[in-house]
Formats: structure tokens, sequence, C-alpha cells
């Protein structure tokens, strides 16, 4: 048996050294260099749009055929916000933000690469795994399976610190084939209009 490798590793599946995302590495792609601050600024910084556009009657939706996802989201929260780091930065292929007017409340859809396809059977190692690197974030304050656009996943409830401010968030992750979806649900004081948009993105929310 290899190093590192445990009886349950699926062969081929890649082991890497101990670090901030060690127990994803083997399903993730990680970048190089890629340090936990680092991700986590991408987490907890968002800029707000720089002009509101008006809202609309019942919502609006996300559905660019260019995007791996689509779904809808309700009155009171805006496009155009964008994370201080770059997606891509943050090990993110691509991102999608909602944000109240203050841009530190707010919705936001991403995906990630994983290394190998994932099937019925990797799905509880997916949420393990998520789980795990979650917990050194920051504090896993709840844990549940969900259902989300057909796909299992897990949402972890989470409690943050941004430059001392306390940040609440829901997160939720599916994978379908080799992609990661994660759902971050994030407020520093909207946390009911904040929660009321999550539900609404994950009602609605699609996989392509």
């Amino acid at each position: 048996m290899e190093p590192g490798r445990s009886d349950s590793d699926p062969p081929g599946v890649p082991t890497d050294s101990p670090g901030p995302w060690a127990s994803m590495a083997r399903l993730l792609t990680a970048r190089a260099g890629q340090s936990l601050p680092r991700v986590l600024a991408s987490l907890l910084a968002v800029l707000a749009p720089l002009a509101l556009a008006s809202c609309g009657s019942g919502g609006s939706s996300i559905d660019d055929p260019n995007l791996p996802y689509s779904f809808d989201y309700p009155d009171g929260f805006q496009t155009g916000g964008k994370s201080t780091v770059p997606a891509r930065e943050g090990g993110f292929e691509n991102q999608t933000i909602v944000a109240k007017e203050s841009g530190q409340d707010f919705v936001a859809v991403q995906t990630q690469r994983l290394r190998r396809q994932v099937d019925a059977r990797l799905v509880p190692r997916v949420k393990r795994e998520v789980e795990q690197a979650a917990r050194r974030i920051g504090k896993v304050r709840g844990r549940s399976n969900v259902r989300i656009g057909g796909l299992d996943g897990v949402s972890l409830q989470m409690g943050l610190q941004a430059t001392g401010v306390p940040v609440g968030a829901r997160w939720i992750y599916a994978a379908k084939d080799r992609t990661l979806y994660w759902i971050n649900c994030q407020w520093q004081s909207d946390r009911q209009d904040v929660l009321g948009a999550c539900d609404r993105v994950m009602r609605t929310f699609r996989a392509r």
C-alpha cells in the first residue's frame, strides 16, 4: 500500500501531504501555493455593486448558458457584486454573487473542478471532505443532508470571523460528474433576508 493511502481510498485517487486543504485534495484540484488566508478572504470580502438596478416584482433569475447552473433570487438582491479575490485565485472556475446593497450580506454560487468523476459511491466522501475543510476555516454549528437540483448534498451552518466581525453562513455543497457546486449564503446583519434568499436559490437551483 502506498504511504498515506488507506484501504478505503479508491484506486487512482492521489494523496497529498497534510495542509489546510489536504482533506479535500484527493478529490478537488488545489492551486499551487494557495493559502488558507487567501481562500478565506475570497469567502468573506465582497464588494457591493457600484450601481443597483431597480428591482422588478418577484425577483430575477441567473440563467446564463455559459454557466454550469441556473437559479432564481428574490427582490432586494442584485447581481454585480465581486469578491476582492478573483474567482480563479480562490480556486473556483466561476462565481456568481447576488448581494444586498451593503455587499456583506449575499449569496454566492461557485464551482470547483474535481480530480475525478463523482458517482453515487463517492458522494458520502465528498460530503465528509468538504465538512473537514469547513472545520479548518470556521466553526461548523450544524450539518444536514439536502437535495438540491436533484443532487444529494450537504448543508453546513457556519460561524466565521471577518476582521474581528462575526459572520454567519450556510454552506451547501453538491457534486455532479467532475464539478463541485457550492452555494455560500453569508451575512453580517441581514440574516433573515439572506436565509430567505438562500432558500429560494436552493429551491430553484439547476445544475447543467
